[in-house]
């Protein structure tokens, strides 16, 4: 199973990986828009678009996330960015209309939501940031590894 990262923005190619690699998912990097057509769809879980201003993907989250849409209808979709949750929010209003963005601790996740997930989050709250992003992406949380 893999993790497209659709709109990968530096923070988010270190931070995600590790996060989607602790999942047991492969992430997998675009480089373009154009990618998009010929991946399978079947091989991925959900798609990854970073907030952030600059991305090696030369366009805009509402730009990635319309493309995702029209080739994934309902692939999960988590929203990364280094801003708070309250602040992502409002920019995501603009960024990406439509789409309700729901911090890693709000449950139960609503059907059409996407996960926002900031690097705070990703840096300080590793084990329910897993449990968060497993429920979103509907796969299965490996066994916690207990110490000795």
């Amino acid at each position: 199973m893999k993790l497209l990262l659709a709109r990968p923005h530096d923070f988010i190619v270190k931070l995600m990986s590790e996060t989607a690699i602790a999942l047991g998912l492969e992430p997998v990097r675009l480089s373009s828009l154009d990618e998009l057509r010929g991946l399978p769809g079947l091989e991925f879980v959900g798609a990854v678009v970073s907030l952030a201003p600059t991305s090696t993907v030369r366009a805009s989250p509402g730009e990635v996330h319309a493309a995702l849409r029209a080739r994934w209808p309902t692939k999960p979709l988590v929203v990364t960015g280094l801003s708070t949750l309250a602040s992502a929010r409002q920019g995501v209003r603009v960024d990406l209309p439509g789409v309700e963005l729901l911090g890693f601790a709000e449950r139960p996740a609503r059907a059409g939501a996407a996960l926002y997930l900031s690097e705070a989050d990703l840096r300080a709250s590793q084990g329910a940031v897993l449990d968060a992003l497993a429920a979103h992406l509907r796969v299965p949380r490996p066994a916690r590894s207990t110490p000795r």
